[in-house]
């Protein structure tokens, strides 16, 4: 019985560690750089949002920033599309609307099936709530 306690203690012990993980992306994002530097700013925003709202949208932006300076336009529909989420958190569904329009045109533009995808998946409540059903199948 101890022994099953003690390694149900031990599997949570294991699974709670995020924190760690995002130190680990926040010690990577001091030596990275470029498109690297982009990635990894949209997975601790995905991470801190919650406790930073203004300051994932300082990273996202940023991240937006770098893929536009590479000129890697996939980068871009993704850092659009993670842009849009936090502005429909903050309840600026226009704004966000308008956003996966951009990265939705040019996901197609380049043919990126994952972009397309996130940023129309994403414009679905805003088609619903303006009911326009066929839009929004």
């Amino acid at each position: 019985m101890l022994l099953v306690i003690g390694c149900i203690i031990l599997k949570s012990a294991i699974r709670a560690q995020p924190p760690a993980t995002a130190t680990a992306l926040y010690e990577q994002l001091k030596t990275d750089s470029g498109e690297q530097r982009a990635v990894l700013l949209l997975q601790v925003t995905r991470i801190e949002f919650p406790r930073n709202p203004g300051l994932s949208m300082t990273q996202v932006q940023d991240a937006l920033t770098i893929y536009r300076k590479e000129n890697n336009e996939n980068g871009q529909v993704n850092a659009m599309t993670s842009l849009s989420g936090i502005y429909r958190r903050k309840n600026n569904f226009n704004l966000a609307f308008e956003l996966d329009s951009l990265a939705c045109q040019l996901a197609q533009q380049n043919n990126y099936l994952k972009g397309s995808a996130a940023a129309s998946l994403n414009m679905v409540p805003m088609y619903m709530r303006a009911i326009n059903f066929t839009k929004a199948l």
